[in-house]
């Protein structure tokens, strides 16, 4: 006689209610995604909020100056010493542009009611990534190549290294990340934090010292969840925005990297929209979410971003340094 049997779990999955299925196919009802990957920028930079669009910070580009006096003489030749010197710090403006990210998902009601999983809700995670991703793109990288950024914001902080602060990596990936420090700290500023993509990570397992021992040791001598090295915080940028190609690693004074946050990630379900699904966004597609039973999911965030380069008793110039690689 036959003999009943599961279905061949080695080939296609059969839909459910399939004829002949006597062991039902379970679908799992949670929806497997990666991680969800914040923004780099967030997560280290200076954050502050904007009560307004735009803000203007002032920044000290002229230190005061003092001098010494004498008590005598009171007049005549020599007078000039016994008065108290003049000084006139001098100042100039950082300003904070907010610009909004965004993005749109049409879906149909019939797959909202069908679905074995909350789908709204199971959006949210992989959206949220997709504008950390856009803006961690806009502020690193911005200004270069495929990396978009709007009109009213500098190119990105790591474009901007590379070209006026930028080290080669030389085969010596720890002097290159130490020389970069150093050109931070020869101009007063304090370099606490370094970053970069995910190869960035390899590069620092392979540093050793003379005898061929490890000098990174990430969360091994340290009771924080942070990794650093020679005291420095050091953080990989896992969303998909970091770009090698440009620079290898970078190093930030991150009191100096300015992010404004006007609007928080907010969430919106349209049920009653015209939403323009082209790639292009000209008009040639267009769907009529009452008319055709869909739903929108739609997210946006307003941030800014600038850097300040206040004066110091060194000097002043780019919180940034970069390690950018070397010519093929």
């Amino acid at each position: 006689m036959p003999v009943l049997e599961r279905p061949d779990i080695s080939g296609p999955v059969p839909a459910p209610g399939s004829p002949g299925i006597l062991v039902p196919v379970e679908y799992s009802r949670q929806i497997i995604s990666a991680a969800i990957e914040g923004s780099f920028a967030l997560r280290n930079f200076t954050v502050q909020r904007m009560p307004a669009g735009i803000e203007v910070m002032p920044v000290l580009t002229a230190l005061p100056t003092a001098g010494w006096v004498t008590e005598t003489p009171l007049t005549g030749a020599g007078s000039a010493a016994t008065k108290k010197p003049t000084t006139e710090p001098q100042w100039t403006s950082a300003v904070l542009r907010a610009e909004e990210a965004a993005a749109i998902v049409v879906v149909p009601e019939a797959v909202v009611f069908d679905a074995s999983v909350d789908l709204m809700a199971a959006l949210r995670d992989p959206l949220t990534t997709a504008l950390s991703k856009t803006v961690d793109d806009a502020i690193l990288f911005g200004g270069s190549g495929t990396h978009a950024k709007p009109a009213s914001w500098d190119n990105g902080v790591v474009v901007q290294a590379a070209a006026t602060n930028g080290t080669p990596e030389g085969g010596d990936f720890a002097n290159a990340v130490s020389e970069s420090m150093a050109k931070l700290e020869a101009i007063g500023y304090m370099p606490d934090l370094i970053g970069g993509g995910p190869s960035m990570s390899g590069r620092f397992r392979s540093m050793t010292d003379s005898t061929g021992r490890p000098i990174y040791f990430d969360n091994i001598r340290t009771d924080t969840n942070e990794a650093s090295i020679w005291g420095t915080q050091v953080d990989v940028v896992r969303n998909g925005a970091w770009d090698d190609t440009i620079a290898i690693a970078a190093v930030f004074d991150s009191s100096k990297v300015i992010v404004g946050v006007r609007e928080d990630i907010t969430f919106k379900i349209l049920t009653e929209a015209t939403i323009d699904v082209s790639a292009a966004r000209d008009g040639s597609a267009l769907v009529y979410l009452a008319q055709q039973d869909c739903v929108a999911l739609r997210v946006k965030y307003r941030v800014a971003w600038t850097t300040v380069q206040p004066v110091t008793g060194l000097g002043k110039g780019l919180p940034a340094a970069a390690v950018t690689p070397d010519a093929p």
